[in-house]
């Protein structure tokens, strides 16, 4: 069949080489059926993507928009993934350049000159046909994401935040010094835009920085499953006076972040979209700004020598008394790998 493959690395650090979170995107220029979808996803070691119906693609007709079908390495197919999706746009708004700078349309040369061009990719999610519209300019794309916001306390009895942190090498001493400063960091809570995230607050960049891989990967993935989530998320927090100073220096604060997810075939994840869109989501609904906008940066993948950044703009959030209604914006960078 024609396929066409290209490896990517999505929400890539501005500063930092080497860093992103790297992404399989598989183009077929015809029909695939589903076990071809899972035979390509389980060749890949992170996230894939399967592209069909690009080259009918028509912004006014989502019928004959591009399908995206995002698969875990397992072969699993999940409804989103915030990484994929931004590098399957940079793909796609790019293609003519990444082929013509081929020898072989099926090989892709080990450097990639971009245009800056600005240019509007609009898709379907294969699970539910939701449509997204992305604009891409050269390496960064921004993507625009009606979603709903929920939330959920965690209340598993066969699992404690002490048993959590535990297991990633934490203790309760790692996320309470700071987190009773009045600010009301969301801490031990399902966050949701796509998939349920755990968001835990630690004291320091330090602390976030010691904890580990879990220990024991089935053991990790039950305790996900007994409190109803598909990752754990740490971040980084701040006091009141270090908020109060830089809002009065006009300086902005970003958060660090690390995702041990429940069961990926990896163990820590270097860039999180649906992640940071969750914890965006929740500082948003308790009124905690860090910076001007409406912006929440994030960055991931340190520990990991993978750096990432991944920005995160809530444009509306419509309290409902079931899940309010929430429109964000993702910003991130796309490099592509030989």
């Amino acid at each position: 069949r024609g396929v066409l493959c290209a490896s990517a690395r999505a929400f890539a650090s501005p500063h930092r080489e080497g860093g992103g979170n790297p992404v399989s995107i598989f183009l077929s220029y015809e029909p695939t059926t589903s076990d071809e979808r899972i035979k390509l996803a389980q060749t890949c070691t992170w996230e894939s993507i399967v592209i069909e119906n690009e080259t009918g693609s028509s912004p006014s007709r989502d019928e004959s928009l591009p399908k995206f079908h995002f698969f875990m390495p397992s072969g699993e197919e999940v409804s989103f993934c915030g990484h994929a999706a931004i590098g399957a746009c940079s793909f796609l708004a790019n293609k003519k350049s990444i082929i013509s700078q081929s020898q072989h349309e099926n090989s892709l040369p080990s450097s990639i000159a971009l245009p800056s061009v600005e240019t509007t990719v609009s898709f379907l999610t294969a699970a539910d046909r939701a449509r997204y519209d992305a604009k891409v300019t050269g390496n960064q794309v921004e993507l625009i994401m009606d979603t709903q916001h929920d939330e959920t306390e965690c209340n598993s009895k066969s699992c404690s935040l002490e048993d959590l942190l535990s297991e990633i090498g934490l203790g309760v001493k790692d996320i309470l010094s700071k987190c009773d400063d009045g600010i009301g960091w969301p801490k031990f809570l399902n966050s949701s835009v796509a998939r349920p995230k755990t968001l835990i607050p630690l004291a320091t960049t330090e602390r976030l920085h010691n904890a580990t891989a879990p220990r024991d990967p089935a053991k990790f993935c039950e305790m996900c499953d007994s409190i109803d989530s598909t990752g754990i998320y740490l971040y980084s927090t701040f006091t009141k006076s270090e908020m109060e100073e830089a809002k009065s220096d006009k300086r902005d604060l970003a958060f660090e972040c690390r995702q041990f997810p429940r069961s990926s075939g990896y163990p820590e994840d270097p860039a999180t979209g649906i992640a940071a869109g969750a914890l965006a989501a929740s500082l948003h609904k308790r009124g905690i700004m860090l910076a001007t906008g409406g912006n929440y940066d994030v960055y991931q993948g340190t520990v990991m020598g993978k750096p990432s950044k991944i920005r995160v703009e809530i444009i509306d959030y419509a309290s409902k008394e079931t899940c309010p209604s929430l429109k964000l914006m993702y910003t991130g960078l796309v490099t592509f790998d030989p």
